[in-house]
């Protein structure tokens, strides 16, 4: 197995996870655990922690991991999309709806 990564995040999390991995060639697997889980849903990990963690696995045993392009805004590198005005402004209620500011 190579090393890697592994976090429970959602989309945001995510996203600056990759960041602090940007050009280092460390592989990024992880369980979604954020209210959209967008680009999970995206790369085909399943939503389920368990089945996510086996998935997970699975493609490492195989070696099976895979570049994805990353967007950016004001220099700032993202992983699938980047939100302003209502779109953000709704995501920063769901997740102080949900856990008190801690959930993307």
């Amino acid at each position: 197995m190579r090393p890697g990564s592994r976090r429970a995040p959602g989309d945001g999390t995510a996203s600056a996870v990759a960041r602090g991995l940007l050009g280092t060639g460390i592989p990024l697997g992880f369980i979604p655990g954020g209210l959209t889980n967008v680009v999970a849903r995206t790369l085909g990990v399943p939503r389920d922690p368990i089945e996510a963690a086996a998935h997970i696995a699975d493609l490492s045993r195989r070696g099976a991991t895979r570049s994805v392009a990353l967007g950016t805004v004001d220099g700032l590198p993202y992983l699938f999309a980047a939100g302003a005005g209502f779109s953000a402004a709704l995501m920063e209620r769901l997740a102080a709806a949900r856990d008190g500011g801690f959930g993307t």
